[in-house]
């Protein structure tokens, strides 16, 4: 069973999400696991604007799915202006 797929696991994804936007990336993953796909944009774009840019990543992803093309061409040119393909790359090269 994943974290957040039962009423309980939801529940403190919610809280924390609640405590701190930039967590919602995780609270996403439920809402997509339980189809709520307009409910997982909304957390990711609340999720970015609180500070969260790889959200963005998340975001493109649940609008693809949507069938909302423009919207996450917009997603992934906002993570790039964001600069999370650097991020990536710093985080690639902090094991080595």
């Amino acid at each position: 069973m994943e974290f957040g797929s039962d009423d309980a696991g939801r529940a403190v994804l919610e809280h924390a999400y609640a405590l701190d936007p930039t967590t919602g990336w995780q609270l996403s993953d439920a809402l997509r696991a339980a189809g709520d796909l307009d409910a997982a944009a909304d957390v990711l774009r609340a999720a970015a604007e609180a500070g969260e840019p790889r959200a963005y990543l998340d975001l493109a992803d649940v609008e693809h799915e949507r069938g909302d093309l423009d919207a996450s061409e917009a997603a992934f040119e906002a993570a790039i202006a964001a600069g999370v393909a650097e991020q990536a790359d710093d985080d690639e090269g902090a094991g080595s």
